[in-house]
């Protein structure tokens, strides 16, 4: 079996090698290194089994930014309202 750590590396490996100009080879290390940890070469993600079930899950707005400033947002007044949140 392969470890977090190992497989972490392999992945490392492969952005090194896609780094370089042969995009075919890129892609063969990629694909090998997906296949040594058990990831679909065709899924577009990959989710362990601890994964699956029902989760419930909850969200909280800790900053807010406008990095065009606050005037081109259509509606200032729900930008306000957010704001009070943070």
């Amino acid at each position: 079996a392969l470890s977090r750590r190992d497989a972490l590396q392999l992945a490392t490996l492969g952005v090194g090698v896609a780094l370089q100009p042969s995009p075919a080879l890129a892609a063969s290390v990629v694909e090998n290194a997906a296949s040594l940890i058990g990831i679909d070469d065709n899924a577009d993600i990959y989710y362990p089994d601890e994964f699956l079930g029902t989760w419930q899950a909850v969200s909280m707005l800790v900053g807010m930014d406008t990095p065009q400033g606050s005037e081109i947002v259509p509606n200032s007044k729900e930008l306000d309202r957010m704001e009070g949140y943070v």
